[in-house]
């Protein structure tokens, strides 16, 4: 399903702490870095000009700019034993990723021999996530045309990514090898196909989301509702599926067997996803969370606990959808569990 900017965007733009903060005050990261190490990031970047910090905007894209210097140390963090440490060479933040140096490249993310051609690719999104679901207010006019116009965009120049950076992370060039990185794992009741990189943080997703159902009656039965628990030959939860982001040109998250969608057995009339609600409404984004599916909060937390980020914070709602990005909780300074 479809992924763009969050819902935070006009709120939470990193810089004046209402979402965690900026990247200085990131305090845990995935390897339970310090806070020091992280902060020396940010520290680097404002010496650079290039920093979180800056004047609220109306449109909504240009509230939140990390830069490369920043991005590239956190991936680095990130993806620790795949990404190797950030160098500033030829002109530009890079990473190796297994060895080979992916370049920033404008937010592109190319290897050395695609920098000259970053103008043919849309660039990768690192976007304001917010800690908690601001309160719901109707969309003013001014993000509503925008929502709008991001709308028919869409229809009319799919979103383009080149597919080197995630491809070479996952180590999945095409849907043959992909599957060669799956594992077939228990979680919830349901044997899903996973790639090997994760497959700790959801044993220890589901493990958050099993003790919290011992003290929750409402994530009992959340578990319970899901299809997968249900009724297991009609389930819908996917986790692999090799396939492009709904009116892209992009790779989904499921093509790397890195998210995962958890469908229950009936949404109860709520909306859940924006672009069915779409061919319901027009203005789509004027769906109020109590109109929208929701999995409770500690289930929410369990995931980000561990890394995945909830669709249900995008504008582009997905609630169901959770997929594996800790460096946009590094970014926005949610910690995680430490665990290594």
């Amino acid at each position: 399903m479809k992924c763009s900017k969050p819902l935070a965007l006009l709120l939470f733009c990193g810089a004046c702490g209402a979402c965690g903060g900026p990247v200085s005050e990131i305090a845990v990261s995935k390897t339970a870095v310090s806070k020091t190490a992280v902060s020396e990031i940010a520290v680097s970047e404002a010496a650079s000009g290039d920093s979180l910090s800056g004047v609220l905007s109306p449109v909504p894209s240009a509230l939140f700019d990390p830069g490369g210097e920043t991005v590239m140390k956190t991936l680095a963090l990130a993806y620790p034993g795949v990404i190797g440490p950030a160098v500033f060479i030829n002109g530009d933040w890079a990473a190796p990723i297994r060895g080979v140096l992916c370049y920033w490249a404008e937010g592109r993310l190319l290897p050395e021999e695609k920098r000259s051609m970053a103008g043919q690719y849309d660039p990768y999104e690192f976007y304001a996530y917010p800690a908690v679901l601001p309160e719901w207010r109707e969309p003013d006019p001014v993000l509503a045309e925008w929502l709008e116009n991001e709308t028919e965009r869409y229809k009319t120049s799919p979103v383009n990514r080149n597919p080197y950076f995630l491809d070479s992370l996952y180590r999945s060039r095409d849907e043959e090898e992909s599957s060669t990185r799956l594992s077939l794992v228990s979680f919830l009741g349901r044997r899903i196909p996973v790639h090997y990189l994760v497959l700790e943080e959801l044993f220890l997703v589901e493990e958050q989301i099993k003790n919290a159902a011992k003290i929750s009656p409402a994530v009992q039965q959340w578990i319970e509702n899901l299809a997968l628990t249900k009724n297991p030959q009609s389930a819908i939860v996917v986790s692999w599926k090799y396939r492009v982001i709904t009116g892209t040109r992009t790779k989904s998250f499921h093509s790397y067997g890195a998210a995962l969608d958890l469908v229950p057995d009936s949404f109860k009339g709520l909306e859940h996803y924006w672009a069915w609600t779409r061919e319901k409404q027009t203005d789509w984004w004027n769906t109020p969370y109590d109109k929208r599916y929701q999995p409770p909060e500690e289930v929410i937390r369990a995931f980000e606990s561990y890394g995945f980020i909830w669709g249900g914070k995008w504008e582009f709602f997905d609630t169901g959808h959770f997929e594996y990005r800790p460096e946009i909780l590094m970014l926005n300074g949610i910690p995680m569990a430490e665990y290594r």
